[in-house]
């Protein structure tokens, strides 16, 4: 039985359009993490909107709301996994406070001082049993930055299968980080510093998959690269998302995707196999279930690695942070 099931952990809908189908999911497992980890009760709103790429094909709102029932069970499974779900009735005297980004003070607190926080809910809990207290958040890096392992509560058992795939998995996050880098270089100055900040050359990943196959030679040969950079250049039009980062997009609200040739690689791995337009629902699929897998620095890729048990994971080092049965590089 959770012994601060009065405290209720509640992730709002993020309004970030910008946001792809990862970075939605890793904010409902953050806050997850929190509740489970400390013994509290979580509910959460669902997914609304995200970030189509040009993989994912999403010719229509049907297929947008595909993607987003699948997100959602995906959410959904991990919540009743952790046994978190169950609070006290909605009857009793509830009490609510927000932790979201627009409350800057006390976000900054929690940001500063996590575990303080999570003891002084915790006290709250104890001395006032009858009372239910939401702490609605838009997610819980705030804590999980500080305790990764509390990722460790979650599960979902549908997308992890039986036998790993043999391969070494890799996630080179392109689109919007390329064009922001070339912004960058096109005017000498950074536009969107965050996804310049957020961009892998090819050098970084060849070294890093030396790094790997040192003690893996048998695997030089099974290198499956996942990437949402398109084969050619092309405009996109997202249908969920009309609103992208400002500079970026066109007039109309499309958005440009500029290839990546990979030659880099190519070379130095002649038997890679490069995933261009594997939808994101089967790339997290097969990165949840490599063998190996080394992350970029993307939410989307960092999910994969929470529900990758079995796996070797490679971690580069960005503002989320590693689990301590990961290998950083």
């Amino acid at each position: 039985m959770r012994p601060y099931r009065n405290i209720i952990i509640y992730v709002e809908t993020s309004q970030k359009t910008h946001d792809g189908i990862g970075a939605q999911i890793h904010r409902k497992f953050s806050g997850l993490a929190f509740a489970a980890s400390n013994g509290f009760s979580f509910k959460y709103e669902k997914i609304i909107k995200f970030m189509d790429r040009p993989s994912d094909k999403v010719q229509n709102l049907g297929e947008a709301n595909r993607i987003l029932s699948w997100m959602n069970n995906v959410v959904e499974e991990a919540v009743q996994a952790s046994n978190c779900s169950n609070h006290n009735k909605d009857d009793v005297r509830v009490v609510t406070t927000h932790l979201t980004r627009e409350n800057k003070f006390r976000y900054a607190l929690a940001t500063r001082c996590p575990n303080y926080l999570s003891r002084f809910f915790k006290i709250l809990g104890r001395l006032f049993p009858f009372v239910n207290f939401v702490i609605r958040i838009e997610d819980a890096f705030f804590y999980c930055n500080s305790f990764p392992e509390a990722y460790n509560s979650i599960k979902v058992k549908s997308l992890c299968e039986d036998q790993q795939k043999d391969i070494i998995a890799v996630h080179v996050r392109r689109g919007d980080v390329e064009l922001a880098r070339q912004k960058e270089i096109e005017v000498g100055f950074q536009f969107f510093p965050d996804l310049v900040k957020r961009y892998m050359t090819e050098s970084e990943y060849i070294k890093t998959i030396h790094t790997l196959l040192k003690n893996h030679p048998e695997m030089v040969d099974k290198i499956e690269i996942f990437t949402d950079s398109p084969k050619n250049n092309l405009v996109y039009s997202p249908l969920t998302a009309n609103n992208y980062h400002e500079k970026i997009e066109e007039s109309d609200g499309s958005i440009k995707y500029v290839e990546s040739s990979f030659e880099l690689i190519k070379a130095e791995f002649p038997k890679v196999k490069i995933h261009y337009e594997l939808n994101s629902i089967s790339s997290l699929i097969y990165m949840a279930n490599a063998k190996y897998l080394i992350l970029s620095k993307s939410s989307f890729s960092y999910v994969a690695a929470i529900l990758n048990r079995q796996g070797t994971i490679v971690y580069t080092p960005f503002w989320h942070q590693r689990l301590m049965r990961w290998i950083e590089v």
